[in-house]
């Protein structure tokens, strides 16, 4: 699992926890209801949904800003090269 599907997944428990507590839901009376029929019932959207039209739209926004703008050198940037994975090195100055 990627990391954004992991963060969508956390965003979603959180939220459906939420949503059961503002619906009413406690204990087993709403336990295998899922999740759309909740926000059908509260007429609520889904997050992550949310979260991507906001995404797509400040891209967008980048993508109109002139070229010496730093949100749009940000977007288009690419480092090259690789990353190392993990915590970094211990390096003792002597």
């Amino acid at each position: 699992m990627d990391t954004v599907s992991k963060d969508y997944s956390t965003l979603n428990a959180a939220g459906m926890v939420h949503l059961k507590s503002v619906k009413g839901c406690t204990g087993l009376n709403c336990f295998h209801s899922d999740g759309a029929s909740i926000r059908k019932a509260l007429n609520v959207t889904h997050m992550t949904a949310n979260i991507d039209s906001y995404r797509k739209l400040w891209g967008e926004k980048v993508l109109r800003m002139d070229r010496s703008q730093i949100s749009e050198i940000a977007f288009e940037y690419n480092p090259k090269g690789r990353k190392d994975v993990g915590p970094p090195r211990n390096r003792w100055a002597l």
